[in-house]
């Protein structure tokens, strides 16, 4: 590749995110990972059930209401991560309102249960807004 291809290559890619940067998604992705396996063990009662009385109108308590909105945040959690994980690819920067929203997301959940994975999202979202506030190359 000459030199003329690959500068022109280069800013065709648009801007590019420090290792850091590229980083914090994959963190909130894997928090999130760790969030459904989580909730796949600890509910696996509640979800058999729900899932053996066919989906459809299957909350039928306080259990069951518990592990369905476990699950949903684990997925929230996830769409959270690629968006972010898209907007590093196209920005070479992680959005810094996405940060703050994990802290305080984080801040709530350790607050009402300090025993809980709210401590992987308070981090992830210190380490985003740090990430947010370093410029790409």
């Amino acid at each position: 590749m000459t030199e003329q291809t690959s500068v022109i290559a280069a800013a065709q890619s648009g801007p590019v995110a420090d290792g850091r940067t590229r980083w914090v998604p994959r963190l909130l992705l894997m928090t999130a990972g760790l969030h459904l396996v989580v909730g796949a063990v600890l509910y696996r009662h509640e979800l058999a059930g729900i899932a053996g009385d066919g989906f459809v109108n299957t909350i039928v308590d306080a259990h069951r209401d518990a592990a369905f909105w476990f699950m949903v945040s684990g997925v929230a959690l996830t769409v959270i991560a690629d968006t972010a994980r898209h907007a590093v690819n196209r920005t070479g920067r992680f959005p810094l309102d996405v940060g703050w929203w994990l802290i305080g997301l984080g801040l709530l959940i350790v607050v009402i249960m300090p025993v809980s994975g709210g401590w992987f999202v308070l981090v992830v979202g210190a380490l985003g807004v740090r990430a947010a506030r370093t410029r790409p190359r």
